[in-house]
């Protein structure tokens, strides 16, 4: 017997989390932790070098689809500078730096800091 479950899900998202400034450092944040994490973990040197080609490879491969993105619109663009982002992110994470995500308290909560 198969049985099926549907639910219908409702989510708020807080207006600070739909911008284009949210979603890149976003991007920046979770690849600069993946890097830290893996620094952590496995701490040889072949494995950050693997890392830093992939950081560096990501910002170039941002930077080459910034070149069309600039006439197919702000969705291609954005796409790109997440690339350059993550990439960047990644190379941070490498050096130990991380962006506190957290540190501010979105104004939408009603308390700022």
């Amino acid at each position: 017997m198969k049985v099926s479950i549907e639910a219908v899900v409702h989510e708020w998202v807080f207006p600070s989390r739909i911008n284009v400034k949210f979603i890149l450092l976003r991007g920046y944040h979770s690849w600069g932790i993946q890097s830290l994490i893996e620094k952590e973990l496995c701490p040889s040197f072949k494995v950050q070098a693997i890392r830093a080609v992939k950081g560096m490879g990501l910002v170039g491969i941002g930077l080459l689809k910034l070149i069309p993105a600039a006439i197919q619109g702000q969705s291609a663009r954005v796409n790109s500078l997440l690339y350059i982002c993550r990439g960047a992110g990644t190379l941070a994470g490498l050096l130990g730096l991380s962006y506190q995500e957290y540190k501010n308290i979105h104004s939408d909560f009603g308390i700022t800091n």
